[in-house]
């Protein structure tokens, strides 16, 4: 009998400690390549699973699910995915069909459509019909200028109440907790835009302010808007002491885990800008922030970014030009460069070209200044078909490791386009260059080569 008991024990045990999972299979109908994903994002971590796809379209898989969570399904090429809500044992089917394209001039074709079957059918319709931020469609700027905020919010607060009553008919109870809380959370949040329609009307206005000081802005549980809270406060009162806004924290919130989340993160982001006044701003920050682990990570960020200043030597890397030929940053010494860090597949990036060839047009003659683009492309064959179309005047360089090139490590580099600027001695002039498109960009490079 103890053996038998012993055994039903473990059973148990291997019972509760197994992975949560869910069962997905779907077909995909005019498949044209490219990733199949399923991703999800947890609180501190993203999962992304990669379909593998049959020739005949069709796809199985057993996915890890990280908690009951909306996870978002699709093909990554065509940037076109849908939203599925996954709990540990549920089995679904999601058929893609991949458009091709309607009438010209005439109607405007989704790159895919989706079609879903199985556990959780009625989140997927759901979610597909109550997307929280078209309730902010009927509230532009414009009408909210019209509206008193107690009437305001009375309205508003109504119609967020239609979407929790659908929500509430949803069979799932974990979607159901899900969307209730991120419902209430969403409507005192969304209350804000009320002020932020006009900064200088509302800011103070006597009804916004009761409201806002009688609600909780403490509760670490609702970071949306203890962060809108921030943004008003530091508005409507702002500090006189030049310190990164760090000592409006400890003013604004009493909650300690509070000022140390918002405090942590602002020496990041400013670090990241490798500024001249590091050292006041770290002093700054550790007279607010309690969190040693916080100071950790940031005395780490310190030291990378204090190499970094304006004025610092610039760390070197290479890339390599259309024929194959690798050219370092520091062959470039003897002028200054102004390096633009984009990609064919970027949108922004693609948009600034036109602004880098006046750019180009208007420093070509000046023996004291390059202008060079480097692309972040995977695909060597896409950049020098783009190369090919647009013909660029200035010189073209690639680094295919994309963001684990030795430039974006050296530099930081987690989003594009971006530009830098260095001196003819390869020291920094800055990291964040202001855009070909920037109005103020020559005057900017000029009073930088005097």
């Amino acid at each position: 009998m103890k053996i038998k008991m012993l055994a039903l024990a473990l059973l148990s045990g291997f019972s509760l400690g197994a992975a949560a999972t869910a069962h997905l299979t779907g077909k995909i109908t005019n498949y044209s390549g490219g990733n199949v994903l399923l991703i999800q994002m947890g609180d501190s971590v993203q999962q992304t699973d990669t379909m593998q796809i049959a020739k005949d379209g069709t796809f199985s898989k057993d996915v890890k699910v990280l908690g009951p969570n909306v996870a978002y399904f699709g093909l990554e090429d065509k940037k076109a995915f849908c939203q599925v809500f996954l709990e540990d044992g549920i089995r679904f089917q999601v058929n893609v069909t991949e458009n091709k394209g309607g009438k010209k001039n005439t109607e405007e074709v989704k790159p895919a459509t989706f079609e879903y079957q199985g556990d959780n059918k009625d989140c997927y319709e759901y979610l597909g019909s109550h997307a929280p931020y078209d309730l902010c469609d009927a509230w532009p700027f414009e009408r909210l200028d019209t509206i008193g905020f107690n009437a305001y919010r009375q309205q508003w607060t109504s119609e967020v109440e239609t979407y929790k009553v659908a929500a509430n008919q949803v069979k799932s109870l974990a979607f159901r907790r899900m969307m209730n809380g991120q419902l209430d959370d969403f409507a005192s949040s969304e209350l804000f835009r009320w002020v932020w329609s006009d900064n200088k009307k509302h800011l103070l206005n006597k009804d916004f302010v009761n409201w806002v000081e009688s609600t909780d802005h403490n509760d670490v549980r609702n970071m949306d808007f203890c962060n809108n809270y921030l943004r008003w406060y530091s508005m409507a009162y702002p500090s006189a002491e030049k310190d990164g806004g760090f000592s409006i924290l400890a003013k604004a919130f009493t909650n300690q885990e509070i000022i140390n989340r918002f405090a942590d993160s602002q020496i990041v982001q400013f670090l990241r800008q490798a500024p001249e006044d590091m050292d006041e701003m770290m002093a700054a920050y550790k007279k607010v922030s309690t969190n040693k682990q916080g100071w950790a990570e940031a005395e780490k960020v310190y030291a990378h970014y204090v190499k970094l200043k304006k004025g610092s030597q610039a760390a070197d890397f290479t890339m390599t030009d259309k024929n194959g030929k690798q050219l370092s940053l520091a062959d470039l010494r003897g002028k200054a460069v102004y390096i633009d860090c984009w990609a064919t597949w970027c949108g922004p990036c693609c948009m600034e070209i036109p602004y880098m060839e006046k750019l180009y047009q208007h420093y070509k003659d000046n023996k004291d200044i390059e202008l060079i683009s480097i692309s972040l492309d995977t695909n060597k064959t896409k950049w020098l078909a783009k190369l090919k179309a647009d013909k660029p005047q200035w010189r073209q360089f690639i680094c295919p490791d994309n963001f684990q090139s030795q430039l974006c490590k050296n530099y930081d580099i987690d989003a594009i386009p971006r530009f830098l600027f260095f001196d003819k001695e390869g020291k920094i002039i800055s990291l964040d260059a202001p855009r070909p498109s920037d109005e103020n960009i020559i005057k900017f490079i000029d009073d930088a080569l005097r």
